[in-house]
């Protein structure tokens, strides 16, 4: 039986709370920031590309999407090593793991580069639709997309670092920095009309200039960071893979998942069609970082929880972590849904709403159940159940393919087919498989969860997407004006939704408590997050490069 755990000082719960505080408004203020450069960057590209152009960049990025899957699983391996060490205390071990990890990256992106050579030799072959003037610039750029993807698990190591140090200040302000001079330098390459080759190579610079800055960052945030030589250990790789390998397969499902509706579409439908679905897609799965990045500051503390073999915290403390996502889920994501088609309108051009629009509205639905899923699938990768995580994984990425094309080809739908080929399996295994699990490793019954959890945002969603269902029926002309005019009162109907159907009410009542007028704050208005080391609430709950789920 597990010893009861330790209360901590009110000074320790207060000076927590600081830090979710810090880390949530460094998520998300980062990451507004970033995304409306992406926005911005991916508005000029589609513009001075052209659509067919544009639709040749999306796929150079889906395929050099899996070479992504050279790391063998490494980075999701490392940053739970990086938890459970740091649980127990074990710098040395941190530094071994991080010097490990950073070898075995560097010599991956020479492999990468060969791959994108061979790639760019064959693009012509495996993509015939492709206009002939465009293959010469295409076979550049992949060799050069493909060793920024080496870099990039360069610098998600110092990141991860950052990350499970809880500085996600340090790391936010990292991104913003080198996705503002990523931006800048594509928008400047690309009117010089360097093309295609430019874009590879601002994106290739930005991030080498990450690398660089994420050592700097890591080395304030943990001081006993040390890359040695002699800290590179065989004991330490093999430990790394052994993690790795289920978390490597899972990744093949994650990024056939991500990116063969790209490939399928440019050979079944057209190049300037992936696209428009990669525009549509963007939406959601920004949104989901988005939301990813409030709940991505309580990760560590799950991780370094089950560490610990706190599982009655976490008992408590996974139903908070994912009210908590969810409250934002619902409001960005069923808002998307809703408003979607009319951004993509406005923003991109009418062929972009016509043929986004739907498939926005199809993937919501997936989205919003892999959100609520998402601190469920941090804790199966915390507690060591890589396997299953795989098997799960793999098994929606084969039917997600399978039914795609049969949608598509037997079917006769166009861009929706490959969106229900993404959505259907992906909320009957992900959206309903991994909570279950999760539940049951932590020794509480899946409906007591779902009961917890579900029952407050599944209404609250309902309810969003009627009263935005009513806004749209208003007559009005499609204008940002109209546009921005719905969308704030959509939020402002949501405010209430939220707080009545989405927070339990012991959250509503410490929330109504905070703005009345006291001395201080108290040790009961610290208690949803204060505690999560006391075991009154537990731990805390990205996938995304923070776990590689």
């Amino acid at each position: 039986m597990l010893a009861p755990p330790k209360k901590e000082k009110p000074e320790r719960r207060m000076s927590k709370v600081r830090i979710y505080a810090r880390n949530l408004a460094a998520n998300w203020i980062g990451y507004g920031v970033n995304l409306v450069l992406i926005l911005v960057l991916s508005w000029f590209a589609f513009r001075l590309l052209g659509d067919v152009r544009y639709g040749v960049w999306s796929l150079v990025i889906s395929l050099t999407g899996y070479l992504g899957m050279v790391d063998a699983g490494l980075r999701p391996a490392l940053y739970r090593h990086f938890n459970w060490y740091l649980g127990r205390k074990q710098p040395m071990k941190v530094n071994e793991v991080l010097c490990t990890g950073l070898a075995f990256f560097a010599g991956s992106t020479l492999v990468l580069v060969a791959a994108g050579a061979v790639l760019g030799s064959a693009f012509g072959d495996i993509f015939p639709k492709t206009p002939a003037e465009y293959l010469s610039a295409v076979q550049i750029a992949l060799v050069i997309v493909a060793a920024n993807v080496g870099l990039s698990m360069i610098s998600a190591v110092f990141g991860s670092l950052l990350e499970t140090n809880e500085r996600f200040d340090l790391a936010n302000a990292l991104q913003v920095s080198v996705a503002g001079l990523r931006v800048g330098g594509s928008i400047l390459v690309l009117k010089l009309g360097y093309g295609l080759v430019g874009l590879a190579a601002a994106g290739a610079a930005s991030t080498l200039l990450a690398c660089v800055g994420g050592y700097l960052l890591a080395s304030r945030a943990f001081p006993p960071l040390r890359i040695r030589r002699a800290f590179v250990k065989r004991a330490t790789l093999a430990e790394l893979i052994r993690f790795g390998i289920p978390c490597f397969f899972s990744g093949i499902g994650i990024r056939i998942m991500l990116y063969t509706g790209g490939l399928i579409i440019a050979w079944l439908i057209g190049l300037k069609w992936v696209g428009y679905y990669s525009l549509a897609t963007m939406l959601l799965e920004y949104s989901k970082t988005l939301v990813r990045k409030g709940t991505t500051v309580f990760t560590p503390e799950i991780q370094q929880s089950l560490a610990r073999g706190d599982l009655a915290g976490l008992r408590h403390f996974l139903p908070l972590v994912i009210r908590v996502a969810m409250v934002f889920g619902v409001l960005i994501v069923v808002g998307i849904m809703a408003f979607g088609r009319d951004f993509l309108t406005l923003f991109y051009g009418t062929a972009v709403g016509e043929a986004g629009g739907p498939v926005v509205v199809i993937l919501g639905f997936a989205y919003l159940m892999a959100l609520a899923a998402d601190p469920c699938t941090s804790t199966l990768i915390g507690a060591g159940r890589v396997k299953l995580v795989a098997a799960i994984v793999m098994l929606e990425a084969a039917i997600n393919v399978g039914l795609t094309i049969l949608l598509l080809t037997v079917g006769g739908m166009g861009l929706e087919g490959v969106a229900l080929g993404t959505m259907i399996p992906r909320v009957l295994l992900s959206g309903l498989v991994f909570p279950a699990v999760a539940a049951r490793h932590l020794q509480m019954r899946p409906h007591v969860l779902a009961r917890q959890t579900a029952a407050y945002w599944v209404p609250g969603a309902a309810l969003f997407a009627l009263a935005c269902l009513a806004l749209l029926q208003l007559p009005a002309s499609l204008t940002w004006g109209w546009f921005a005019a719905k969308v704030c009162l959509a939020t402002a109907a949501y405010l209430l939704i939220g707080w009545f159907l989405i927070f339990p009410r012991d959250v509503r009542r410490r929330m109504s408590d905070k703005v009345r007028p006291r001395g201080g704050l108290h040790q009961e208005d610290t208690a949803p997050l204060a505690t999560a080391r006391t075991g009154e609430y537990g731990g805390s709950g990205e996938t995304g490069d923070g776990t590689g789920i």
